[in-house]
């Protein structure tokens, strides 16, 4: 059986790479009550709060590459970003 990510965890991936390709830090920030799905797709904060910390230490002009957009079992998402110059 195909690896299939449910509709939820794409809706909030793809909001996701989206403010970051805007570099939306204020929507990042409050994505509990931005994001679609967002309390589903993260319940608690401790996977969350990575992409903070490395966005707050991107500089401005940096671009952002995205490495993974892996979904596993359907609703883990493994995706990883990277910013560069």
């Amino acid at each position: 059986k195909a690896n299939v990510a449910q509709a939820y965890v794409k809706e909030f991936s793809a909001w996701v790479q989206m403010q970051l390709a805007k570099r939306d830090v204020d929507a990042i920030i409050n994505y509990r009550a931005l994001a679609p799905h967002a309390k589903r797709a993260h319940p608690t904060e401790e996977h969350w709060l990575p992409l903070l910390i490395a966005l707050g230490a991107s500089n401005e002009d940096d671009q952002i590459q995205t490495l993974s957009t892996e979904v596993r079992h359907g609703v883990l998402s493994m995706a990883s970003f990277a910013w560069a110059t």
